[in-house]
């Protein structure tokens, strides 16, 4: 079966599928499936984290746990997130196998006729959960339990390193204070589908002044980014606060792996775009999840943001 695809594809293609001696005897295997999965986020771009943690990578989870409690031998084909696929390599089983975009969209785009050459080969579509309309408390907590028992020992190792540096009689709330970073190289050099990331989209001009207060006026205060941190870490991270503070962005997304009560205070700026007013798309993520939830409204995308506000809304 891989045969017939592999012979209709492009030699970086080839060599990403069979080139793996494993994967050929697999193969040839009679009782193995192979599963093409289109994963369908409903807007933007699936090498962004937003979209790629909510319309592609939690339905990916619950996908490949669903098979695990079938019979039988499979592999499931995606597509490439580009610099999002270390959440996959990293954190799910080798059954599952990142191809190029353009080689999972040709083998999608076969007709009827070609499709019934290939034998063991399924062909199956799931939408994302990258919408308001679509969040989904249930499947979302079903993620985060699969995700906890495969990374239980990386999870709590992180949160034992959260209250080292801070004081044992610290009391709460435990805030995490998130942190914009410049974009990545490939969000303004390389080959993005949607260009722009990080502090080149929004960021708080007064941010270092906002830790400073935050850190005097509470006891356990974490400021962090969360570009280049694990999975984990960030599982972790998240579950582990008692308030989140941050600006408007894909960081955000993680509050899914919080407990419900957890508080969110967004930093929102006014001139965002009607789509993401009209949306609300962190506030009403967060009453899903059962958080508490505060806006705190900046100016424009890049201005300072009153501190006393934010304070107001965590102690609120």
């Amino acid at each position: 079966m891989m045969k017939f695809v592999l012979q209709r594809l492009a030699r970086p293609v080839r060599n990403v599928l069979a080139d793996n001696k494993i994967r050929r005897k697999d193969s040839r295997d009679q009782n193995l499936l192979n599963i093409h999965l289109s994963l369908l986020n409903k807007s933007g771009s699936v090498e962004h984290y937003y979209h790629f943690l909510l319309g592609f990578f939690i339905p990916l989870v619950l996908a490949h746990d669903r098979r695990l409690n079938s019979k039988g031998h499979f592999k499931i084909y995606i597509r490439s997130c580009a610099i999002m696929d270390s959440h996959v390599t990293t954190n799910l089983p080798p059954d599952v196998i990142i191809i190029d975009k353009k080689a999972h969209d040709v083998i999608a785009f076969k007709s009827y006729a070609a499709r019934q050459k290939m034998k063991n080969l399924v062909f199956d579509r799931i939408e994302g959960y990258d919408h308001p309309d679509s969040y989904d408390f249930d499947d979302f907590s079903r993620a985060k339990r699969i995700l906890k028992k495969q990374l239980s020992s990386k999870i709590e190792a992180a949160k034992v390193e959260f209250d080292k540096s801070r004081l044992v009689q610290s009391c709460p709330p435990k805030i995490v204070l998130i942190y914009r970073q410049p974009p990545d190289p490939f969000y303004t050099l390389g080959s993005a589908e949607i260009k722009g990331a990080g502090s080149s989209r929004r960021s708080i001009q007064n941010f270092e002044q906002l830790s400073e207060c935050l850190s005097t006026h509470f006891d356990y205060v974490i400021v962090t980014a969360l570009e280049n941190t694990s999975l984990a870490y960030q599982i972790a991270l998240f579950e582990h606060a008692d308030v989140i503070v941050g600006q408007h962005g894909a960081a955000l997304a993680n509050i899914i792996w919080c407990r419900p009560n957890t508080k969110l205070v967004e930093i929102y700026p006014c001139d965002l775009p009607t789509k993401i007013h009209e949306g609300m798309y962190f506030k009403k993520l967060a009453e899903k999840m059962q958080m508490d939830y505060c806006a705190v409204n900046q100016e424009g995308r890049h201005s300072s943001v009153s501190i006393s506000d934010v304070i107001s809304a965590i102690d609120s």
